[in-house]
């Protein structure tokens, strides 16, 4: 995966001191272990790096972050792995000689340990033994030696380590699974590098979010046109702040709970940035844009009038849809979510329910502006915009209302990744970039650009491309454009790929 990846920002003409790289999650586990950590090792490197726009003497360069990044359902594993196992290793437990279960065992081969990194090495040196000698399956090995250590001294032990996860989460806490061994594995930097990413990238100058799976434009609880959604009123005129940090920790748990919040410092609002990379799974796009007529020099937003300014209002209904969408706090449902079944549970198979993107994209191209009238403005007394509420008292589709009702607001849209079994997945308002690059079929980017990068100086806005652009664009590996942000954003975008090697792995899709 790392050598697609840079095959791919070569083909792109990646400049590092002055692009910016977005990677849309999964740094890990898509590859060979060493692919992954080759990957951080590049991330890490690169991701503080001197702006040479600033100043031609080096000495006055500052250094200015280059690559962003949001986590994936496959780094979150292994996060939740390497904050067990710094917790774990640290523990101290002291056997009375007294025990029973002590006494039992104090003069056998595996005497009791005192500290928990001393009972993980001991257990991985029992795990190696066992492949060594037979064909085993770490979980039925684990469940059967976690019995066996039933009224044992190390039955303490066992305690303190999670069972695997059930339902849902059931790819969660697979003991000597990959995620294990990678979180064992890697180094300080790595582990601090992925521990700090948040699950969403919100860039307001460009409206759109960065997040590995997807997002819900309206609670799946009440019906879409419902006041009480976030894109049905103008937003309170103070933002909620997102603060500018990263998830300081994470406690392991094994409960099936989902009122585990994405909480505010999991959320990275970007101010101004000149340069973007969006990678999916691992995908890439470098985006240059203008300064937005909203904001300053300096990226802040001026506030002018009575501060109703219509960027303000954009700004804020965007963070309204992080914060006021229960759905979108769930840690769960941004890195995994796939499909809205039937009863509006969320899901991350795909072949059950409907994409979620068609809820986004049907909900998003209802937006109108804030300057609707009050005949076409969502009321809760309006009988005509009301859907049918079903037996699960859930709104699930929002197809039953037509187009019966406008929304006062402005589209944003999602780049995302995750869904590899959908491949290249382009709707007007998500733009979905997982094409498999794992199971060796292509590494897929979106590139957007103020000017086309693949017809030289054509601005952003013509929609004419004459034969000799076309050509140019072709001989360069510059794939369709697609339409990204609103018609006059003076954004380009553009698709491009390469094909990838598949890892010299036996092993099968991985969800």
């Amino acid at each position: 995966m790392n050598n697609s990846l840079h095959k791919l920002l070569h083909s792109l003409s990646y400049q590092p001191h002055n692009d910016i790289l977005i990677f849309a999650g999964d740094l890990l586990a898509k590859s060979t272990p060493q692919g992954s950590f080759s990957l951080l090792d590049f991330v890490t490197a690169n991701q503080y790096l001197e702006d040479a726009s600033i100043s031609s003497n080096k000495a006055n360069r500052t250094k200015k972050e280059r690559i962003f990044a949001v986590r994936g359902n496959h780094d979150h594993l292994v996060v939740q792995w390497r904050t067990w196992r710094d917790w774990f290793s640290k523990i101290e437990l002291h056997n009375n000689s007294s025990d029973s279960a002590y006494k039992k065992y104090k003069h056998a081969q595996d005497a009791p340990v005192a500290n928990g990194l001393d009972f993980l090495h001991l257990l991985e040196a029992e795990w190696e033994h066992e492949k060594r000698h037979r064909e085993s399956d770490a979980e039925e090995w684990v469940e059967v030696t976690r019995k066996r250590a039933e009224g044992t001294w190390k039955e303490k032990w066992w305690e303190r380590i999670p069972e695997p996860g059930k339902g849902k989460r059931k790819q969660e806490w697979r003991m000597f699974g990959d995620h294990y061994w990678l979180a064992k594995e890697m180094t300080a930097e790595h582990a601090r590098y992925i521990t700090s990413l948040p699950l969403i990238l919100h860039i307001p100058s460009m409206h759109f979010f960065v997040v590995h799976a997807g997002l819900l434009p309206y609670n799946t609880r009440l019906p879409p046109s419902d006041p009480r959604q976030p894109l049905t009123h103008l937003p309170p005129s103070k933002d909620k702040s997102i603060p500018d940090s990263n998830l300081d920790s994470d406690v392991p748990s094994d409960s099936d709970d989902e009122s585990e919040d994405v909480q505010a410092e999991n959320v990275r609002y970007m101010r101004m940035m000149p340069t973007f990379v969006v990678i999916p799974g691992v995908g890439a796009l470098p985006v240059w844009y203008p300064d937005s007529p909203s904001t300053s020099a300096s990226g802040e937003i001026r506030i002018e009038k009575d501060g109703r300014d219509e960027e303000i209002l954009r700004r804020l209904q965007e963070s309204a849809i992080l914060h006021d969408i229960p759905q979108n706090r769930k840690w769960w449902n941004v890195l995994n979510i796939r499909t809205i079944r039937k009863s509006g549970k969320i899901s991350r198979d795909g072949d059950r329910g409907k994409p979620w993107n068609r809820f986004w994209n049907d909900q998003m191209r209802r937006c109108k502006g804030f300057n609707l009238s009050a005949s076409s403005f969502p009321s809760s007394s309006s009988p005509s915009i009301r859907l049918q509420e079903d037996s699960s008292g859930t709104y699930p589709d929002s197809d039953s209302d037509s187009d019966s009702y406008s929304l006062r607001c402005r589209p944003s849209t999602v780049v995302y990744g995750h869904a590899a079994s959908r491949g290249l997945d382009l709707k007007r308002w998500s733009k979905g970039l997982d094409t498999g690059c794992l199971y060796g079929r292509r590494l897929t980017s979106l590139v957007l650009s103020h000017t086309d990068p693949g017809a030289g100086s054509t601005q952003a806005g013509d929609t004419d491309e004459t034969e000799e652009d076309a050509e140019r664009r072709k001989k360069k590996g510059w794939g369709e454009r697609t339409k990204f942000g609103e018609d006059d954003s003076g954004i380009w975008a553009r698709i491009h790929s390469i094909r990838c090697q598949a890892p010299d792995l036996e092993q099968k899709p991985q969800a």
